[in-house]
């Protein structure tokens, strides 16, 4: 996976790999050895609509939690 690479190179903390289709086997495999978070099409459909409803409520701090204690 070149997730893993690019993860390394940038020193980062987590691995998310997105997809609107599914992944194979393999890389799910891959993804379970190596840490990585894999979200499908199913996933990605969930998260838009969280994000849907968050605006619709205006309640962006679970997408973006930092954000309140930039106000604060």
């Amino acid at each position: 996976m070149k997730v893993c690479g690019g993860a390394g190179y940038w020193n980062a903390q987590n691995k998310v790999v997105i997809t609107n289709r599914y992944f194979t086997k393999s890389a799910i495999l891959s993804a379970e050895r190596n840490n990585v978070k894999l979200i499908d099409r199913d996933g990605l459909q969930l998260l838009l609509r969280e994000y849907r409803d968050s605006l619709e409520n205006k309640n962006l701090f679970r997408f973006f939690p930092l954000s309140k204690q930039a106000i604060n």
